[in-house]
């Protein structure tokens, strides 16, 4: 962009056709999140640029970042030009150039692994599954490793379907693209960047400790992206919102409906195990750790889809914080200092484990007990029950993805407070309709509407909070509202319950007493 050259006021939304930088044109929106201030844009050169190494009607992404971003923009642009050197090697859209607020990447084609996982009804074979999985590593493997060139690795933080493009889907040259590296930041300046995440993907240091994020933090999301993709469910469900430290977490592995497969799907619940263990120090140190194990687990049979209902797998807990002063009474640890002892062998598994564990961390001064304390055997302190994502067919959570797809973050939450209205209208007639005696005054539609509007009305307007909001605009993290409307709906029902209750009673008193008066006047009526 030329010195004298002025870019528009933000917000500005291009049009199709409309020129960014003066030599982009336009073809089509690609994204919009005016809660998070970005626009991204499917755009082509116009001309020939020989020092960006563009070409006319080369076709280019252009992400437009709110000014407060702007140095975030230019941060992206030089971590990805200082540590990539082999742009087809590291499996990264190439970034062409940042101007301003303007960050513009080569055009990726293929088709994003998200919108892959919808086409094939959220997940995808084991086989399949196991090799993008295996390209995302090898991806991220040149990426955390520093080289001659850029002496710090790379890392993305925001590993998730949306970011990862694949090329040539469902052809023997399927492999991946990792894009938008909006929040990534070089492994030894990690705790410089904003706590910024998609908490599904999230590892729990990166809300816990952003001090402590590094390649494995990556390592985890992939482990994320894995598990979905084998089963069709992520592993902590839309996301936990705070990551318990100093407390187990157990979730469910996967199994396979074929007795055959059962070797390779142990291997799998394997890696899955030590890719989303708590503590960082538990994971794989390297994605081609985890990458080799995963090729011994691959073959060209393993076509079967998993589920997630199989053996407990027990992820440990993130550490308590570690004491200022050490305790001189305390036993050596393993590495010859005073403090706690912690067997690594042990507990540095990374199989499924449906056993009774020890607590990984023992209790230390200004510290937190794993949980708390119960039956014990032997020392051995009974786990809390596995933890359950919520199922994906969860009606509030599917009211929210219906009112959100497709719209604009800045409308989400007039959209959804609309739909929680219209929702919550519908449980007020369930209820009505199951009491008989109001079913039967159903044919007075007026009387119906009013009923309903007083049972909502009783349980006062629905409206989110700013931090709802935000949740779901910016951290893409539905719990906080899904809590909210599902206690607004127990509310609304229970006030329809109480009303209809009411109703019937009065309705049936009458019809007593009316059955009463026609039993009268026909004795009377006899006499006479």
């Amino acid at each position: 962009m030329s010195e004298g050259e002025q870019h528009p006021p933000f917000p500005h939304i291009f049009q199709t056709g409309e020129l960014i930088l003066g030599r982009y044109s336009v073809n089509a929106s690609m994204y919009h999140n005016m809660g998070a201030g970005r626009h991204v844009y499917d755009a082509v050169a116009v001309y020939d640029v020989p020092d960006l190494g563009l070409h006319r009607r080369d076709r280019v992404v252009v992400k437009v970042v709110s000014p407060t971003d702007a140095a975030a923009a230019q941060n992206e642009y030089d971590l990805l030009r200082a540590t990539i050197t082999n742009w087809w090697d590291a499996s990264v859209a190439e970034p062409i150039e940042v101007s301003g607020t303007y960050i513009v990447t080569r055009f990726v084609e293929g088709q994003s692994l998200r919108d892959i996982l919808n086409k094939s009804g959220g997940r995808l074979t084991a086989a399949r599954a196991i090799k993008l999985a295996h390209s995302i590593l090898q991806g991220l493997d040149v990426l955390h490793r520093p080289r001659e060139e850029a002496l710090r690795g790379l890392v993305h933080r925001d590993i998730k379907p949306e970011n990862i493009m694949v090329r040539n889907p469902e052809t023997s040259e399927e492999r991946v693209v990792l894009i938008d590296f909006g929040i990534s930041s070089t492994v030894t300046e990690a705790a410089g960047g904003p706590l910024v995440a998609t908490w599904p993907y999230a590892s729990p240091e990166q809300r816990l400790d952003p001090e402590a994020i590094s390649a494995r933090s990556d390592i985890f999301a992939t482990g994320v992206v894995l598990y979905e993709m084998l089963s069709g469910r992520k592993p902590f469900g839309d996301g936990i919102p705070q990551f318990p430290r100093g407390e187990d977490v157990r979730i469910r592995g996967l199994s396979c409906p074929e007795d055959e497969h059962q070797k390779q799907v142990d291997a799998i619940n394997s890696i899955l195990n030590r890719a989303l263990m708590m503590d960082p120090s538990r994971r794989y140190s390297e994605t081609r750790d985890m990458s080799r194990e995963l090729e011994l687990v691959g073959s060209t049979d393993f076509r079967v889809a998993l589920r997630p209902d199989g053996p407990i797998l027990s992820l440990g807990s993130y550490p308590a914080p570690v004491p200022l002063e050490s305790d001189p009474s305390a036993p050596p640890n393993q590495d010859g200092g005073p403090g706690p002892k912690t067997d690594s062998q042990n507990h540095g598994g990374s199989g499924p484990d449906t056993r009774f564990d020890p607590p990984h961390y023992s209790p230390q001064r200004g510290g937190t007990i794993p949980f708390p304390p119960g039956p014990e055997v032997d020392n051995i302190i009974l786990p809390p029950p596995a933890y359950e994502p919520p199922p994906p067919d969860d009606k509030y959570i599917e009211l929210i993805n219906r009112a959100t797809s497709h719209r604009s973050a800045h409308d989400w939450g007039p959209l959804v407070e609309s739909a929680v209205m219209r929702h919550v209208r519908k449980t007020a007639q369930e209820v009505y309709h199951s009491h008989p005696a109001c079913r039967f005054l159903y044919l007075r539609s007026s009387w119906l509407e009013a009923r309903i509007i007083r049972a909502i009305d009783s349980a006062g307007k629905f409206l989110l909070t700013d931090g709802e909001v935000k949740s779901l605009a910016k951290d893409q993290n539905a719990l906080l509202a899904r809590e909210h409307i599902a206690r607004y709906d127990d509310e609304v029902r229970k006030q329809t319950q109480r009303d209809a209750s009411e109703t019937s009673k009065h309705i049936m008193f009458l019809l007593s007493l009316s059955g009463i008066v026609i039993l009268l006047i026909c004795i009377f009526g006899s006499l006479l």
